[in-house]
């Protein structure tokens, strides 16, 4: 029985909860009512409505619908209420639908055909009653055919020998193989002990993340830390992507050459050391050289490191670049 196989796919959400106090600076003037606990409530905004342009915006009538005891309409109310778009996207969470692909239908076996009669091999003994038939041979004009000698032997002389036939005379003679050469006569040396393999890092799997990643990355492939990077490389607005560790690079996808982010990764970590109070368990830095914007996550045993735009990450880049790198964590220690 074969595993089943499932296809993913990302289901929008149908609500975005947001905090109020994310959007009571956007309020108008005198627009607001309630007090400082209220902007700790979380309110349900409608994500069809939140994200139907390019701009996330809500109507102030529909605001004041949601949290009707908290704003007021002053007399100088907009139509349309700006949200903030930083926690919006990080607010967002799509869902995920899992769709089973069924199995191709095994065609029907077909029946052996009848087996064929072997054609007689050249070498092979004639029956009991039969003389062999040599194979045809050409003569040429002007060639006789050559004829056994009948003629019985005299006493005490050898009988005459009888000639050869011409299609004996046509054929190749077999060679002998040649004498084994003095390389191949020496004694073969004996192994040494088959040297322990070293393990490749981009094939290492991601079991315990990989229903979460393919979700997120929409593929249905086997993930590994190697093909990780890879679909983080395609990712818009990323250039290029490296893995390291204190021996050197582990894999890369799409790096530009005139980069070399080995020479920034120990003063990043040293800068990172000298922080204090960073509230992260994977700490990154962005640095800004001319040519581009490069962001390095400093876990404790390696460095991921993304060149991306000038801009900063998409909408939805970050995340699927930190769960890949808290899945790389995981499955390389």
């Amino acid at each position: 029985m074969t595993e089943p196989k499932y296809r993913y796919f990302l289901v929008p959400p149908s609500t975005i909860p947001l905090p109020l106090g994310e959007i009571v600076p956007s309020l108008p003037h005198g627009a607001w009512s309630g007090t400082e606990r209220d902007k700790q409530r979380t309110i349900q905004l409608p994500a069809s409505e939140a994200l139907a342009t390019n701009i996330p915006r809500i109507r102030f009538a529909r605001l004041r619908e949601l949290v009707p005891d908290c704003i007021r309409e002053p007399a100088d109310a907009p139509e349309w209420i700006a949200l903030p778009p930083v926690p919006l996207v990080l607010a967002y969470r799509p869902g995920v639908r899992r769709e089973a692909i069924p199995d191709e239908p095994t065609p029907p076996a077909s029946e052996p055909a009848g087996e064929k009669p072997a054609a007689p091999s050249p070498d092979a003994a004639p029956a009991s009653g039969q003389k062999p038939e040599p194979p045809s041979a050409e003569i040429k004009p002007g060639e006789e055919k050559p004829v056994e000698s009948t003629a019985p032997a005299q006493d005490g002389e050898p009988p005459a020998p009888k000639p050869i036939p011409a299609w004996k005379r046509l054929l190749k003679p077999k060679l002998a193989p040649p004498p084994p050469s003095a390389k191949d006569e020496s004694p073969t040396p004996p192994a040494d002990k088959p040297a322990t393999p070293v393990p490749i890092v981009s094939r290492t799997p991601v079991a315990d993340d990989e229903p979460k990643l393919r979700a997120l990355f929409m593929t249905d492939d086997d993930l590994t830390v190697g093909g990780l990077v890879d679909l983080c490389a395609k990712l818009p607005g990323i250039t290029g992507c490296e893995l390291l560790d204190d021996s050197g690079l582990l894999c890369s996808a799409s790096m530009p050459d005139k980069l070399k982010p080995t020479d920034w990764i120990a003063p990043a970590r040293e800068a990172l050391a000298r922080m204090q109070g960073i509230p992260s368990d994977m700490p990154s830095i962005t640095l800004h050289p001319p040519s581009a914007a490069v962001s390095m996550w400093l876990p404790a045993k390696f460095s991921f490191v993304v060149v991306h735009d000038e801009r900063g990450f998409r909408p939805g880049v970050l995340e699927k670049i930190d769960a890949t790198v808290a899945a790389i964590v995981r499955a390389i220690g």
